[in-house]
């Protein structure tokens, strides 16, 4: 008997018994559904938060002691946030062996007033544009000349070049506009230069009309560092030896944190994941082991005209590989036009877990696809091999007489 011919019996089989057929691929297929999206949503999260660290360009960030989470959050999260430090510790940090770069950062509250556009829950942060490493390398695109008062927006607050916005009393132009990341901390943000958050700061206390920014002269929320080949994990203790009442966030530290508290968040969908992949192990094993077993006559038919053992067994895990397969490509299919249709929905969800989703590109979720097909095919061929090695090893004559 040659392979067509048992491929072509193996698909009439399933055929015969549809309803037993169709239920099985609806199991492998929720089986590979759940497996894709679970490994989409925690690479999408790993993604998210390597290109947080990497856009953020700063292997330390220096905050007041006890505000890690804080500043974890602000940086990852894009979470508003306000704690103050002396701007002092600057030149401190600068000092220190293998601090190669070291720009400071105002967290500031979010304005009530910013009537320019519908954007909702901006963030402002200072920087200071003569150290800064962490907003102008992603500028997209700006004005020729720079403005005597501006402000930097991003990638995600719907304005322009030249646009004017109203902010804490006063009408500021866009000088520029940050490159979309897909990160709420860079697209969400609007960015102002230091000595204009201390003016306007200044002049809230006297303006009734606009929110009070509670930020004192000379005070910064963090420090961005950049450490030139020295092991950072000395440096950030020197630093923190050097200059008490602070603490050093670690980048890779926060990512790794971050991830864990994702891996942890929905360890109930990969848990979910791991029980249908083992479930419909089972429950194929059990199909085919009782698929074996209506079929004892016939697979004794088969012996004595000629079909080897091996036949018997490819006759089974022939099914086995269509169901895999038309139900993995159904698992897949679903999977992803969930996905793509709630595309906005999902980011806005992790924003609010404030977690860094960052879509996975082609790449990815073809890896991911072959990953999950794969898991399907193994998962069916698991749960047919001991019946289909069963049903090889019965000698022809007694299959033959079986029920009688």
């Amino acid at each position: 008997m040659g392979r067509p011919s048992v491929a072509r019996l193996a698909f009439k089989n399933l055929k015969r018994k549809r309803f037993r057929t169709i239920t099985l691929i609806l199991a492998i297929a929720i089986a590979t559904a759940s497996l894709f999206s679970s490994i989409i949503i925690l690479r999408s999260v790993e993604q998210g938060l390597e290109s947080a660290v990497a856009r953020l360009g700063a292997d330390l960030v220096v905050v007041p002691e006890g505000y890690e989470k804080k500043a974890s959050e602000v940086l990852l999260g894009g979470e508003p946030s306000t704690f103050y430090m002396d701007s002092s510790i600057v030149e401190k940090i600068r000092k220190v062996p293998g601090v190669a770069k070291a720009s400071p950062q105002i967290f500031l509250q979010t304005s009530s007033y910013l009537i320019c556009c519908e954007v909702m829950e901006t963030l402002f942060i200072a920087y200071e544009p003569e150290t800064d490493f962490t907003v102008t390398p992603w500028i997209e695109s700006k004005l020729p000349y720079v403005p005597e008062e501006y402000v930097v927006t991003g990638g995600g607050i719907p304005v322009y070049e030249n646009f004017s916005m109203y902010i804490y009393g006063h009408w500021y132009v866009v000088y520029a506009r940050l490159h979309k990341t897909g990160l709420r901390y860079f697209d969400s943000t609007i960015f102002i230069p230091m000595d204009l958050a201390y003016s306007l700061a200044q002049e809230s206390q006297r303006n009734p009309r606009v929110a009070n920014l509670t930020l004192k002269l000379g005070k910064i929320s963090a420090v961005l560092v950049q450490v030139s080949g020295e092991n950072a994990t000395q440096v950030a203790r020197q630093i923190e030896e050097r200059v008490p009442g602070t603490s050093v966030v670690m980048s890779s530290s926060m990512a790794s944190n971050a991830k864990a508290q994702a891996v942890t968040l929905f360890s109930s969908l990969i848990s979910i994941s791991a029980l249908l992949w083992f479930a419909n192990l089972l429950m194929i094993s059990a199909t085919f082991a009782t698929i074996a077993g209506e079929r004892r006559r016939e697979f004794g038919l088969l012996r004595a005209i000629g079909a080897k053992r091996s036949d018997v067994m490819k006759l089974m895990l022939y099914e086995a590989s269509f169901l895999a397969t038309i139900g993995a490509t159904l698992g897949l299919t679903i999977g992803a036009v969930i996905f793509f249709a709630f595309r906005e929905e999902v980011t806005k969800s992790f924003e609010k877990l404030l977690i860094p989703f960052f879509w996975p590109n082609l790449d990815t979720l073809f890896a991911t696809a072959v990953v999950a097909f794969a898991s399907a095919v193994v998962m069916a061929f698991l749960g047919t091999i001991y019946p289909a090695l069963s049903a090889a090893r019965e000698e022809p004559y007694t299959a033959i007489r079986y029920g009688e």
